[in-house]
């Protein structure tokens, strides 16, 4: 409905601000032309609004063997990954530590 209000504002106020005067014809297309374009313009606008302010669902928060915590410290508990940190729930930390020169299984 706002849009529709919007749009209507907008098409009178075009089509008599256009028509510049009483001598001249009513410019009736430019009206109808910019109604349609407020209207489309605040309909997406508002779908927009709509969409951001959805917040995600608990799911796409949770990893499945993901590592979505980049830079955590080797053997640190994870919230992605269900304890260790290598994501195979194993306990160990997946290798050798960082900056040993060997890099862990793959």
């Amino acid at each position: 409905m706002f849009s529709a209000v919007l749009a209507a504002v907008a098409g009178v106020s075009v089509a008599l601000f256009t028509t510049g005067g009483t001598e001249r014809e009513f410019r009736w297309e430019l009206g109808l032309a910019a109604a349609c374009v407020t209207f489309i313009v605040t309909l997406l606008m508002f779908l927009l609004l709509i969409i951001t302010a959805r917040p995600n669902p608990d799911y796409l928060g949770r990893g499945t063997g993901i590592r979505r915590s980049f830079g955590s410290r080797p053997g640190a508990t994870d919230d992605d990954d269900g304890g260790d940190g290598d994501g195979d729930g194993d306990g160990d930390d997946g290798g050798e530590p960082r900056g040993s020169g060997r890099p862990g299984p793959r």
